[in-house]
C-alpha cells in the first residue's frame, strides 16, 4: 500500500482540523521602479462620447409619462384604436429576441 492510503479509523481520529492561516502579503520585488510621475491615462474621444450618452440615458425616466397620459386620455374618450397587426408583430419580434416561443 502506498503512503497516501495509510489512513485507518484509528489514525483518522488524530487528524486536527485546519485553523485559520494568517494572510501573507506579497513583498515588492527588489529592483522594481515606482511609476514615473509622468504616467497618465488618456480616454479616447469615442469613449468620452459614450460616457456622455450613458449619463444622458441614465437621466431619462423609465416611463414616458406624457405618452402614457395621451394614450390614457384617448382610451377614456373611446378614440384609441389599437393596430392588432402591429401589436402581434411586436409581440412575435420580442418573443423571438428573447428566445421564448
Amino acid at each position: 500500500m502506498d503512503p497516501y492510503h495509510k489512513i485507518s479509523p484509528d489514525t483518522a481520529q488524530n487528524i486536527q482540523p485546519v485553523k485559520s492561516v494568517p494572510q501573507v502579503r506579497p513583498t515588492p520585488k527588489t529592483g522594481t521602479k515606482p511609476a514615473a510621475r509622468g504616467d497618465r491615462v488618456e480616454i479616447s474621444e469615442r469613449a468620452r462620447m459614450m460616457q456622455v450618452a450613458l449619463e444622458q440615458i441614465r437621466k431619462m425616466p423609465d416611463v414616458d409619462e406624457a405618452k402614457v397620459a395621451r394614450v390614457k386620455a384617448r382610451i377614456e374618450a373611446g378614440t384609441y384604436k389599437a393596430d392588432s397587426e402591429s401589436v402581434a408583430e411586436k409581440m412575435l419580434r420580442e418573443a423571438l429576441l428573447d428566445g421564448s416561443t
